[in-house]
């Protein structure tokens, strides 16, 4: 797993409703005559040791796969489960990205060799909504 620096993990306080951006990629695969991936757990987590939560992201790579973009939502629509395998609420992963302790990235889903990169890891904030303007010539006066 590659595991994010702490100046990555200080950025993540405050960013529910934000993107999480992943570019990796396999420079190759000897599989072996393998016809699947290696039996695995999740490809991304993010972890809290206070509280103590993950919330984690399962399936993101398939076979045959030689560059990936992932774009994961931090929010209930990105599809993050927690460690005891429920869907995240929005309570719960706010909490866990008020308090993050690790960003891990799974690097190897081959049971034989394989060389595997990450090209990118940003987050993405959403724009701050513009509120409404009253047209000139409307409004009470």
């Amino acid at each position: 797993f590659w595991s994010a620096p702490p100046d990555f993990m200080s950025s993540l306080p405050g960013a529910f409703g934000a993107r999480l951006e992943i570019g990796q990629g396999f420079f190759e695969v000897n599989k072996g005559g393998e016809e699947g991936l290696a039996a695995r757990g999740y490809d991304v987590s993010i972890e809290s040791d206070s509280p103590p939560l993950a919330l984690r992201r399962f399936n993101l790579v398939r076979l045959g796969m030689f560059e990936v973009e992932h774009s994961l939502a931090l929010d209930t629509s990105g599809g993050w489960v927690l460690s005891n395998g429920t869907l995240a609420s929005s309570s719960a992963i706010a909490a866990v990205l008020a308090a993050p302790t690790r960003l891990l990235i799974r690097g190897g889903f081959y049971a034989g060799r394989e060389s595997s990169y990450l090209s990118h890891v940003t987050l993405s904030r959403p724009a701050r909504p513009v509120p409404p303007q009253r047209p000139e010539g409307e409004g009470g006066a």
